[in-house]
């Protein structure tokens, strides 16, 4: 996608902290974007498909989707699984950015169709480089 168009951008994590890092490395990288942030799988399922407290929302098809796997109600692999066996939703990329360096994680992951597996750094100047690496 060309730098001047906006980014739908949704976040799946439940913590708090960690949605406002990416949000501020996304905000510092200098896109134009729009960030829609939820806490779990199911939470990321249901906006996706207009369900549950998002039934009454606007139908958005986000650019990309950054989830984390340990989620409560619905951890970040089985959410994966969903959107990529949906015929609606599974060309959205979606990349994992999880505190797992599990290789039994990154390869579940990779089978369910992930685009890329980023384990969260420690470092806010790794996690605005990962995110560029995302959207570029």
């Amino acid at each position: 996608m060309p730098i001047s168009e906006q980014y739908e951008i949704v976040v799946a994590d439940d913590d708090t902290d960690d949605q406002y890092l990416i949000r501020e490395a996304i905000q510092q990288s200098g896109i134009k974007h729009n960030v829609t942030a939820v806490y779990n799988g199911l939470q990321l399922l249901d906006l996706l498909r207009c369900k549950g407290i998002y039934k009454d929302a606007e139908p958005r098809r986000p650019d990309l989707i950054i989830l984390d796997l340990n989620m409560p109600v619905l951890e970040g692999s089985a959410a994966l699984e969903n959107i990529k066996s949906d015929q609606s939703l599974k060309d959205i990329p979606v990349y994992i950015l999880s505190t797992s360096t599990h290789s039994v994680d990154i390869e579940k992951c990779k089978n369910l169709g992930a685009n890329q597996f980023y384990p969260k750094p420690y470092q806010f100047g790794k996690l605005k480089a990962i995110i560029e690496d995302m959207i570029s």
